[in-house]
């Protein structure tokens, strides 16, 4: 079992009707087969949030020395126009979309690093072979992190802190946009959390930042994310953090607690660690709910479970240039799967009873309908780059 290391470093910038969002993920040193897992992965959480200011993402494949299978490092923004909280950081991806425009032109969002020495799995099926690692998980988990999953936690000379990281913490990584100096200032994530009493910890009066205090919370093996749409979620209760005895840099505090949220449920992709073999292609409902808590306005017709067990038929990537990915229900008994353009003429048709590529290719730029089993989607064929 591997663990799933996050950075979090916010670029400063203080400035005093939305639509399904748009991934644009720019690889560097990588191949077609993650090219088409990053576009798979554009698609699933492209239908979950909504924001009219595309989510720009700087993927690096390369080498973390075998430690870490990703490290995520987001931009962001504080008292921009639109901020709900003053003083408070904000990932980029969001406070564009809470501001209603780009605050960071000519800036990505966030940086991913993907570890090129990993045994990875690179399909979009979620069946992960024994002995390797799903790309497609990590990279869903990895933008997670860049969305909002930051708690800008650490602790030195036995003083926990929020917003004091410093780029000889993240040495020897190289990032795409300025390092700022945090100030000491919370992360939007961090203002929704809490211990076992429901004490705040980014309650000054309570606990000084940095303080010896703060650290004892971070090992306490009992903070909390308490916000009305996660507690829902939760089955009214709050979501329970990883904050282990043993701090984590870059892990404690960014993710949800393993024993709460095992492999297998369906909140599990945002727990610190995973195995290989271990699949999960969906944030599940707690993960959205906290996303809905820190402003991030939500699909709430998107589905929480996989595709796979709930949708006779889904398509990756969306829109398409050269194929797609076509996943269906039913791999027992074949069924017929068509295509028709816009003025209802049948573009394909075939028996279909397994999850294989189509190719879009020839077909002419617009939009398709597939079917399969009485259900539709719609596929947006675009000209090759």
């Amino acid at each position: 079992m591997k663990k799933l290391f996050t950075i979090f470093v916010i670029a400063l910038n203080c400035y005093g009707g939305m639509g399904q969002s748009t991934f644009q993920i720019d690889v560097v040193n990588g191949n077609a087969e993650i090219d088409a897992a990053s576009t798979y992965c554009e698609a699933i959480w492209g239908e979950y949030l909504n924001s009219n200011v595309p989510i720009k993402i700087k993927l690096y494949y390369a080498n973390l020395s075998g430690s870490t299978l990703g490290i995520t490092i987001p931009n962001g923004r504080r008292d921009f126009p639109g901020a709900p909280i003053d003083s408070t950081w904000y990932p980029t991806s969001l406070a564009n979309a809470l501001a209603g425009y780009e605050l960071n032109v000519g800036e990505d969002d966030m940086n991913i690093f993907m570890d090129n020495s990993a045994n990875w799995y690179f399909g979009l099926d979620g069946n992960t072979p024994s002995g390797k690692y799903d790309f497609v998980s990590v990279l869903m988990h990895e933008i997670a992190h860049g969305l909002g999953f930051m708690a800008l936690t650490k602790i030195e000379g036995g003083q926990g802190s929020f917003g004091y990281i410093t780029p000889i913490d993240l040495a020897p990584l190289i990032f795409s946009f300025p390092f700022p100096n945090l100030e000491g200032k919370y992360s939007v994530y961090a203002t929704f959390m809490e211990n076992l009493s429901g004490n705040h910890l980014d309650d000054t009066s309570l606990y000084q930042n940095p303080s010896n205090a703060l650290a004892s919370q971070f090992t306490s093996n009992q903070i909390y994310f308490n916000g009305s749409f996660s507690y829902v979620a939760n089955n009214n209760q709050r979501v329970r953090l990883f904050a282990p005895s043993t701090f984590e840099f870059g892990s404690s505090l960014h993710h949800l607690n393993e024993s709460s949220y095992p492999a297998g449920n369906p909140n599990s992709m945002m727990t610190p660690y995973i195995a290989a073999g271990e699949s999960h292609h969906h944030p599940g409902p707690v993960a959205i709910a906290m996303l809905q808590d820190m402003g991030w306005s939500v699909n709430t017709d998107a589905s929480f479970e996989d595709v796979s067990e709930i949708q006779p038929v889904q398509v990756f990537p969306n829109p398409a240039s050269t194929f797609v990915f076509v996943q269906t229900i039913n791999h027992h008994n074949e069924e017929i799967l068509t295509v028709m353009d816009m003025q209802g003429r049948l573009v394909f048709a075939e028996k279909w009873a397994t999850d294989k590529y189509l190719s879009v290719e020839n077909w002419p730029d617009g939009v398709y309908v597939i079917n399969y089993k009485g259900y539709s989607r719609k596929i947006l064929k675009i000209a090759s780059k």
